[in-house]
């Protein structure tokens, strides 16, 4: 399992490093953003930040657990994409 985890890991941090942010014109496609309720670093305050950029409508949801909450909660969190994406047919 690590084998499989290490490369994604790898490519996060080297996107980490050498990301610089530009700011753009908003989306004009709606937004969901996902976030992990016992996960400090992605408050419900710094995730609704992602609403500058649509000018369509962004909407929160937040899971209970942490940062690999999709993990855990991967059942909610396809019943929740696959509902937001019959929203927005």
């Amino acid at each position: 399992m690590m084998q499989l985890l290490i490369p994604i890991v790898r490519a996060d941090l080297a996107i980490d490093e050498v990301y610089v942010y530009t700011n753009e014109a908003p989306l004009e496609c709606p937004i969901t953003v996902i976030g992990g309720l016992q996960y400090p670093e992605t408050s419900p305050d710094i995730i609704e930040g992602w609403n500058k950029h649509t000018i369509a409508f962004c909407s929160l949801q937040m899971f209970p657990y942490h940062h690999f909450f999709f993990k855990r909660y991967q059942l909610l969190l396809l019943q929740a994409t696959c509902q937001k994406l019959q929203q927005n047919q």
